[in-house]
């Protein structure tokens, strides 16, 4: 009814949720603050010094510890990263209408 509305007029909600914690150190980290020598510790997930991240359209982007740790790096050899996805070499950026840029071609030798 109308006073209940107008009751709960401005009242907020709120939701609490336990998330399962571990007091297991991920297998990448030597302790709290340091990461395994070959190893890269990005989004809570350990990465083996070379593997690619795990999503879609970032196959270029991959552990490299030399370069960080904890973000993910791109890897030239692999493609370009052009607005957030990679692209093939020889490649051009697709469109979100369709079709190719022409003026977006992935060119990795003439990055370095």
């Amino acid at each position: 009814d109308t006073d209940t509305a107008s009751l709960l007029d401005g009242v907020s909600s709120m939701f609490i949720t336990k998330l399962d914690s571990t007091e297991t150190m991920p297998t990448c980290m030597s302790d709290c603050d340091t990461v395994k020598a070959h190893h890269c510790f990005i989004h809570n997930v350990c990465y083996k010094e070379g593997e690619a991240a795990p999503y879609a359209d970032a196959g270029c982007l991959t552990c490299q510890p030399a370069v960080s740790q904890s973000s993910w790096s791109h890897d030239s050899t692999k493609g370009c990263y052009i607005d957030g996805k990679c692209i093939g070499s020889g490649d051009y950026k697709s469109l979100s209408a369709g079709g190719a840029s022409v003026c977006e071609l992935c060119e990795p030798a003439s990055l370095e």
